[in-house]
C-alpha cells in the first residue's frame, strides 16, 4: 500500500528572510500573502495608538511594542510554517527578556515569540471576513488580546484568549487595557482623532 508523503509546510528561515526583503508578506498555511502599503488613515490610526503605548511605558519596564513587525512561527530550528505581521503588537516585559536573553541571535531573524497583545486596524482593502480570519489565527497561535480598530466607523472591537466573547467601544468609551498594561487607559476618541 503505498502512504502519500506529506508535504511539509513553511520554508527554511533564510529563505524566508530572503523573500520577505524583496517584498513583505505573511506566510498563511503555506501560501505568501503579500502586504499591502497602508493608506495615510490607517497609518495615523496605527501611529496615534503606538504613540499612546510609548507615552504610557517610554522606559520598556512592561515590555516591548513594535510596529508592522514580522513574528514567524516555527515547528523546528530555521523553519518557518507561518508569519503574521500585525499593525502593532506588544510582548511582556518577562517573556521578553525570556526571549532575547535565550535566543542569540535574534536580531538576525524575524521575532519568533508569540506576542501578548496584537493591533490590527482595518484598511479600506481589507474584507472584513479576512480580518476575522486574521483574529481567529492570532488567538489561535496564543495572543492574549487582540484589538480590531475601524476608523471609519470609530469603533473598536477586543478579543480575548479564552473567550466567545468581544467587547466593541466606541468613541465615547475609554478603552482599558489594565489587565495586560497596569493603568493604561485612553479614551477611543483619541486614538481615532
Amino acid at each position: 500500500m503505498n502512504i502519500p508523503a506529506q508535504t511539509r509546510v513553511g520554508m527554511p528561515m533564510d529563505e524566508f528572510i530572503r523573500l520577505y526583503d524583496e517584498a513583505p508578506f505573511e506566510l498563511i498555511d503555506g501560501e505568501r500573502i503579500l502586504l499591502m502599503p497602508p493608506v495615510a488613515r490607517h497609518a495615523l490610526t496605527t501611529k496615534r495608538l503606538y504613540d499612546a503605548f510609548m507615552r504610557f511605558d517610554p522606559n520598556y519596564k512592561l515590555g516591548m511594542f513594535f510596529t508592522e513587525s514580522v513574528f514567524a512561527l516555527t515547528d523546528a530550528p530555521g523553519w518557518v510554517r507561518g508569519s503574521r505581521v500585525p499593525d502593532v503588537m506588544f510582548y511582556a516585559a518577562e517573556r521578553w527578556n525570556n526571549y532575547t536573553e535565550s535566543t542569540p541571535d535574534w536580531e538576525d531573524k524575524p521575532f519568533v515569540l508569540i506576542p501578548d497583545i496584537c493591533v490590527e486596524v482595518i484598511s479600506a482593502n481589507d474584507k472584513y471576513s479576512d480580518v476575522i480570519e486574521k483574529i481567529e489565527r492570532y488567538l489561535d497561535d496564543g495572543v492574549r488580546l487582540v484589538l480590531l480598530l475601524d476608523p471609519p466607523h470609530r469603533i473598536i472591537t477586543i478579543y480575548r484568549s479564552g473567550s466567545k466573547q468581544t467587547m466593541r467601544l466606541n468613541d465615547s468609551d475609554i478603552l482599558d487595557l489594565t489587565d495586560l498594561l497596569p493603568n493604561f487607559s485612553i479614551p477611543v476618541r483619541d486614538i481615532f482623532g
